[in-house]
């Protein structure tokens, strides 16, 4: 106060050797003086801190001595543990030496190097160290994002997400549960990021009026990813696509869960350590698919419509439609397919290439693949 520094008490310091010590001690146990400072090194003079005193939860305390310190015993390191334990930022140190100056200098040293201004470095005996670095890795994470590249109102969802982590991270009475939600936010602001136009939009797809318009965005924007594209500029909507690739999407839009066997579902076309290997577990365990044959997936063959709604009905469960009736004359009776027709009519995941025809044995291109999952996980209708 008399020489023009911080009033702040996370700016200012008190240490103190031997007597001093215990005088620094005294200060954090009193009620009148302890709110003045935010850390502390009593050295070589016990532990005397009491852990309910007022000045306690201001307090960040480095205890020190030497190794041959009359001021400092075996047991001290005990006492600091016991503090600890009830909450108190605390850490202990032993350096070679007595009770003497050089023995004062390393710790003087090694606290102003290592522990003033950092709380970080105090821990936070509350909460699990390993949540607190999930937070720190998150807000790392959040610090690089080049703001520039996505659009406004997401950026503006992450600064506030990152500020709110910043206060939860300084915040040394937050809880277990604050922490874990500050880093959860953080962590859905980033996967919202939401590109520009400019920085995503495919060659290929940029009349919003085609069908497949959202839904290959959708799918490009989802976390996990869905699918990119066939190159970096191109998505290739009317491409055929592949058994391979259609069973994958629908894996990834459940979230890439990790099948319980780690088999191609007993086909020996299914190369091991494939993009598409786990997909194919995965549907084949969830009664997805069966494949062509009892040993062959065809991975690589295309996917007719008659398949791809036939995998998406049994993705959700295998509804019962409503009706059994449809407006297509080109459907057989009692075909794999027939019902997961009828379901996907009923829910507008498709119409059919016409009024009268669905064209089950038609190949499925990428454009409709995406369309069908995008409006089959409840998207807004494309």
């Amino acid at each position: 106060e008399n020489y023009n520094v911080s009033k702040d008490k996370m700016d200012r310091a008190f240490g103190g050797l031997s007597l001093g010590s215990m005088n620094t001690q005294n200060i954090i146990n009193a009620d009148t003086e302890a709110e003045k400072f935010g850390y502390y090194g009593p050295w070589s003079g016990g532990v005397s801190v009491q852990a309910t005193a007022k000045g306690i939860e201001y307090a960040h305390i480095l205890f020190a001595g030497g190794s041959n310190d009359f001021g400092w015993s075996a047991s001290a390191g005990s006492s600091v543990e016991n503090l600890i334990a009830q909450g108190v930022y605390a850490k202990y140190m032993t350096v070679t030496g007595a009770h003497d100056f050089n023995t004062w200098c390393q710790m003087f040293r090694i606290w102003c190097e290592d522990y003033l201004w950092n709380p970080e470095a105090f821990g936070d005996p509350s909460v699990n160290p390993e949540l607190l670095e999930e937070l720190q890795k998150a807000i790392a994470e959040a610090e690089k994002v080049d703001e520039s590249k996505y659009t406004d109102d997401t950026v503006a969802a992450l600064g506030k997400a990152l500020a709110d982590a910043k206060a939860v991270l300084a915040d040394r009475q937050a809880t277990e549960e604050a922490v874990k939600q500050a880093t959860q936010a953080l962590k859905d602001a980033i996967a919202a990021l939401e590109a520009k136009p400019d920085e995503f939009l495919f060659e290929d797809v940029k009349d919003p009026a085609k069908f497949y318009f959202d839904p290959v965005y959708w799918a490009f924007k989802a976390v996990p990813q869905i699918t990119n594209g066939i190159n970096d500029t191109h998505f290739g909507p009317d491409n055929a696509c592949t058994r391979a690739h259609v069973v994958t999407f629908l894996w990834r839009a459940a979230g890439c869960p990790v099948p319980f066997a780690q088999s191609g579902g007993g086909f020996t076309d299914v190369e091991p350590g494939s993009f598409y290997g786990r997909a194919v577990m995965w549907a084949v365990q969830n009664g997805i698919t069966k494949g062509m044959t009892p040993t062959t997936f065809a991975p690589n063959a295309t996917c007719t419509r008659g398949q791809i709604v036939t995998f998406l009905w049994r993705y959700k469960g295998e509804p019962e439609p409503k009706s059994a009736e449809t407006p297509f004359k080109d459907l057989k009776e009692g075909a794999f397919y027939e019902k997961a027709v009828s379901w996907a009519v009923e829910n507008e995941v498709t119409n059919g290439l016409s009024s009268d025809k669905f064209g089950p044995d038609a190949t499925c291109t990428r454009g409709q693949v995406v369309t069908f999952l995008f409006r089959t996980e409840g998207q807004e209708k494309a």
